[in-house]
């Protein structure tokens, strides 16, 4: 169980650059914006900054669409620090088998309005479980 101090910070691992990412990044900042959740972000190479924004971040929102070793890095050192991971995927994508245990919501490019519900919900359950002390800063 992660315990919470001051704000929540999320680490986001989207890749960047097409169009079928930028809606699903847009989808992330808002709910975050909308839970009063800040948004980190880090080139995704195997740099300091990646693992120091990981260890800094309260839970972590990854996509796993494309094959990034660093995105895997940082997935797995949330999880080994106990925070609270949320996998995204395209449709049509195939997990690596180690990954195929974990809950991995899908989306559709262009379609994004359940996977914004359930986005939704995670954060909201996320924020319920830090006390309101902890919440604010």
């Amino acid at each position: 169980m992660a315990v919470f101090r001051g704000r929540l910070a999320a680490f986001v691992a989207v890749p960047q650059g097409d169009d079928e990412y930028k809606e699903i990044s847009s989808l992330i900042s808002k709910s975050l914006e909308e839970h009063n959740i800040e948004e980190m972000k880090s080139r995704c190479d195997f740099v300091p900054e990646l693992l120091e924004a990981c260890k800094r971040a309260d839970l972590l929102i990854a996509d796993i669409t494309e094959i990034n070793p660093s995105t895997y890095y940082v997935i797995g050192a949330s999880q080994a620090s106990q925070k609270p991971v949320l996998l995204l995927s395209m449709e049509n994508s195939s997990a690596p088998s180690e990954i195929s245990g974990f809950k991995v919501l899908k989306y559709k490019p262009g379609n994004v309005r359940k996977i914004s519900e359930l986005l939704r919900s995670w954060l909201s359950d996320i924020l319920a479980e830090a006390s309101p002390v902890e919440k604010t800063r």
